[in-house]
């Protein structure tokens, strides 16, 4: 999969799963914390992003490659996207190019909690304004397509990337609704309903190479569309002979490391990985760098992390609920 559009299918699932939590912290509790969702977000975040760029930087230096310290202020103020929005991929350090898309998910947690607050009890005007934002950006992104916007601006920056996060939001609030009961029944009746919006997902890719504009136009705001409407039917489907497979213990445990894995990959995949070696071999042993530099990074850093975020993840009961069982006891 090209790597942007890797990136989109991350947003929206981003996006959907972050939302799933609020809603049911909402159900759950009545209430919704916010010194509890930004505590849980550092303790899942933080640790192994600092870790990495420690890592990151001893190789640079001791390596002796010219440090853009420049880039790296702006990656520890989670701004990395607009650092390379700005200045391009070549005034910054190679290891460092996957940080951008961290910085957009860092911007999305900041902003899109505080908007859940808002409105969660009114669960219809939410879909209204998740609904009016997606068009806004939108609409928005294809004026700067047609000004003639610069694409590495239009690839990383938050305001030209937020529909893809919030494609998922909107899908967690209408699932929780029980909006287009109907139609989410009907594209998961079959095992290979989910091939169709993964064939559309990839003829629009297609377009996009062919066609000037497509891509940031208007493929952008279909394929979210198309990528939100497949991961309800993996979901749907997940147990089924033909999708079974996503539940087996490697693909459980990739997801388990997948964020460790999407820091170290700059550096298991960079040039500093048997250099002068024949690519074949230089390409398996970047593989396997990668996933053992993951799994370390997961187990000593991120699990005794996660163990103290499973622990503070139980919010207590709010006034609202409280009041409900009261009334149910």
């Amino acid at each position: 999969v090209p790597a942007g559009h890797g990136v989109v299918a991350f947003f929206v699932l981003s996006g959907f799963l972050i939302t799933w939590l609020l809603l049911a912290e909402d159900e759950k509790t009545g209430d919704v914390s916010l010194k509890g969702f930004y505590f849980r977000r550092a303790l899942r975040i933080l640790p192994a992003f600092y870790a990495f760029m420690a890592v990151a930087l001893a190789i640079l230096l001791v390596t002796r490659r010219h440090v853009y310290w420049g880039q790296v202020g702006w990656i520890l103020a989670y701004a990395a996207n607009y650092y390379d929005a700005f200045r391009g991929s070549a005034a910054g350090n190679g290891v460092f190019s996957s940080l951008w898309s961290l910085a957009v998910e860092e911007q999305f947690y900041f902003l899109w909690p505080m908007a859940f607050v808002a409105l969660r009890r009114r669960r219809r005007l939410l879909v209204g304004v998740l609904s009016a934002a997606v068009v806004a950006v939108w609409t928005y992104r294809a004026a700067l397509v047609l000004s003639g916007g610069s694409e590495r601006y239009l690839y990383r920056a938050f305001e030209t990337r937020a529909d893809h996060l919030l494609v998922g939001c909107l899908l967690a609030v209408l699932l929780k609704r029980g909006v287009l009961v109907r139609f989410w029944s009907a594209v998961s009746r079959a095992q290979w309903m989910p091939l169709v919006p993964i064939a559309l997902v990839a003829a629009s890719i297609y377009v996009g190479k062919i066609v000037p504009g497509y891509h940031f136009a208007a493929g952008y705001a279909i394929e979210p569309v198309l990528i939100a409407i497949a991961l309800v039917q993996l979901v749907s489907l997940s147990g089924t002979a033909a999708w079974r497979w996503l539940d087996a213990r490697p693909i459980a445990w990739m997801g388990r490391v997948s964020y460790s894995l999407y820091l170290y990959q700059t550096i298991g995949m960079g040039p500093y990985v048997l250099p002068g070696r024949p690519t074949w071999l230089r390409f398996a042993a970047s593989i396997a760098a990668t996933f053992v530099m993951a799994a370390a990074s997961h187990y000593v850093v991120e699990k005794p992390f996660l163990r103290l975020k499973d622990r503070r993840s139980s919010p207590r009961p709010g006034p609202i609920a409280k009041a409900g069982a009261a009334e149910a006891a």
